[in-house]
């Protein structure tokens, strides 16, 4: 029997580049073809803390996608939805908080909402500037949003750039993800590639660990299986992809 190989990707800082605004970057052209060869003999799936418009969006015609750390993903035909989006009322939630800090702290805090692909809030991440105070609204819109039930994450950095904090309607974390993606792709061995705290979780459901380098992460230290650099990973792959899939 052939065994079903899957390469997983994490997308900000592996995918595309960190930029100074965390709306994001663009995937590198060669990277994307690459990754476009890949998935003609492989499972190739994106998992991310982005939601699902924005990955098919920029990254088309993956085999999987797991979005907001797998709140939503799609894969092998099936769109898998966490029951919050639709059971419960912590989208409402989440649609009237984003609200809230767009009409009162837009001067200091940024937002972006996570939807599902039928415009479902399943979370927002809320970010402000390196070169400015920590906001001291930030208190105010975690404790908000405990007490709505949502689930609010640890702040983490975006590069050196931003800092930011996610707030969600369930917790779910990337470790989830590859389970649900290995199971409905059908994937016996994952090679899995990220670049943050937010990976380890991933890792450790992983056959083969590749943590991507790059100058916004240099004193972050990730056991993994292979080191490669952001800018080297598209001629990487196309080195390695071979060997890593026997």
């Amino acid at each position: 029997m052939v065994r079903k190989i899957g390469f997983f990707f994490d997308y900000d800082g592996v995918l595309a580049p960190i930029t100074s605004s965390p709306s994001g970057g663009t995937p590198d052209p060669a990277l994307t073809n690459i990754i476009k060869d890949l998935s003609s003999e492989h499972a190739v799936a994106v998992v991310s803390g982005r939601d699902c418009r924005y990955l098919l969006e920029r990254m088309p015609g993956l085999s999987g996608y797991a979005c907001v750390y797998g709140l939503e993903i799609i894969a092998g035909g099936y769109v898998v939805v966490d029951e919050e989006a639709y059971l419960g009322v912590k989208p409402e939630y989440i649609k009237e908080l984003a609200k809230e800090i767009t009409e009162k702290f837009s001067d200091k805090i940024g937002i972006i909402v996570g939807k599902t692909l039928q415009e479902v809030p399943l979370g927002m991440s809320i970010y402000w500037l390196l070169n400015n105070e920590r906001p001291r609204e930030i208190e105010y819109i975690s404790e908000k949003a405990k007490s709505k039930g949502l689930v609010v994450y640890d702040i983490m950095r975006w590069g050196d750039y931003a800092e930011f904090m996610d707030i969600h309607v369930a917790k779910r974390s990337k470790d989830e993800a590859v389970r649900i993606l290995k199971t409905l792709l059908n994937v016996s061995k994952v090679i899995y590639f990220g670049d943050g705290y937010s990976d380890i979780p991933a890792f450790k459901e992983a056959d083969v660990r590749i943590f991507v380098r790059h100058k916004h992460n240099n004193d972050l230290k990730i056991e993994a299986d292979y080191v490669v650099s952001s800018g080297e990973l598209a001629e990487w792959l196309v080195k390695h992809a071979r060997k890593l899939a026997i």
